[in-house]
């Protein structure tokens, strides 16, 4: 445990530049983030929960469709939720057996959904924290896992070279599909749930259709390991990469990549704040907020001391979960009635240590 958390603390940028196959449509090259973002927010320190247990590295963070709750995942093999209204944890639940992943709360039923390196997806019901049930237990360890936009479905990912969809009201598994790799980190659901995507260490994107299973698109928008994978508004796909890059792409020309600015740090996690904006999660600290449109970032938010390695939004919130033992709650500071300098002008920093 010690040797690996050395290594997820002392993950450090790549420096050279990456070329990346296919046609982009501008040349990459480094580019200065604009000054911080001034958003307030609130650090919480995440809790060991044995005497000799050290505070645990986040690897997922998730909001609930109220954004009442967060729950909070890493490597300590527990779950831990935390209250926004009473502002401290209410749970710390040790069904898992190994490091948590990733989790996701179901958009309308109260439930959460997780899985990690213990191979077992399990399903909680997220006001009485009762034991969870076991949807699934996998050959390898599970990485990601998606919900459908219309809670029907959830995908999963890892290390293995198969993608699978489950039906969340049976468990049953409908279908598998094959990835690209046998690594994978990144997992999504189009917003009307029709298609799926994946991505991993070849830094490969696979789509499909869900009720078929037929391949809709493949592309190689990365040289390294695919991060995450999210679909805007639009039907385009966002990716994030070991690289240090962030990528656009139309399913209708996969073979058309289209790049925002290179930043001398990998990517680790992006997200969609609105249908314009989105932020990412980097290895050198920060958070990076971009305009889609102008291709070009906002400016960042600092304060983390370690790779911030997951990201999860509301319409009032960004939550950041980091290697450094902690997560940040951010009042999100976004308007599309005006432009965009102005809006991500805060109230000034505001930061309370739990």
């Amino acid at each position: 445990m010690l040797e690996r958390r050395k290594f997820l603390v002392g993950t450090m940028a790549a420096t050279a530049a990456l070329a990346v196959g296919g046609r982009t449509s501008h040349a990459d090259g480094n580019h200065s983030l604009p000054d911080d973002l001034n958003w307030r927010c609130d650090v919480v320190q995440t809790v060991g929960q044995a005497p000799r247990h050290r505070a645990p590295v986040v690897t997922g963070v998730s909001l609930d469709a109220a954004a009442s709750q967060i729950a909070v995942v890493g490597d300590d093999h527990y779950v831990s939720i935390y209250s926004l209204a009473e502002r401290r944890f209410t749970e710390f639940l040790a069904e898992h057996r190994d490091w948590v992943r990733t989790a996701q709360f179901h958009p309308a039923r109260p439930q959460l959904l997780t899985a990690g390196n213990d191979r077992r997806v399990l399903v909680w019901d997220s006001v009485s924290w009762s034991r969870p049930a076991e949807l699934a237990r996998h050959p390898s360890a599970v990485i990601s896992l998606a919900v459908s936009r219309d809670g029907k479905r959830l995908a999963t990912v890892g290390f293995e070279q198969t993608a699978r969809v489950y039906e969340l009201d049976s468990g049953r598994l409908e279908r598998p599909f094959e990835c690209a790799c046998d690594d994978n980190h990144a997992v999504a659901f189009s917003h009307d749930g029709s298609l799926l995507a994946a991505g991993g260490r070849s830094g490969a994107i696979r789509v499909w259709n869900v009720l078929d299973g037929e391949l809709v698109a493949e592309c190689q928008p990365h040289r390294q390991r695919v991060r995450a994978i999210r679909f805007l508004e639009d039907g385009r796909l966002v990716s994030c990469s070991d690289d240090q890059t962030l990528r656009l792409i139309s399913l209708d020309q996969p073979d058309l990549i289209e790049s925002l600015p290179r930043e001398p740090a990998k990517q680790f996690d992006v997200i969609a704040l609105d249908a314009d904006t989105v932020a990412t999660g980097r290895c050198d600290n920060r958070i990076a907020v971009w305009s889609i449109s102008r291709r070009e970032p906002l400016g960042t938010l600092t304060g983390h001391t370690g790779t911030v390695s997951c990201l999860a939004a509301s319409d009032q919130y960004l939550v950041s979960g980091s290697y450094d033992t902690q997560f940040r709650i951010w009042q999100r500071q976004l308007s599309t009635g005006m432009p965009a300098r102005q809006t991500l002008q805060g109230q000034g920093w505001n930061e309370r240590l739990k």
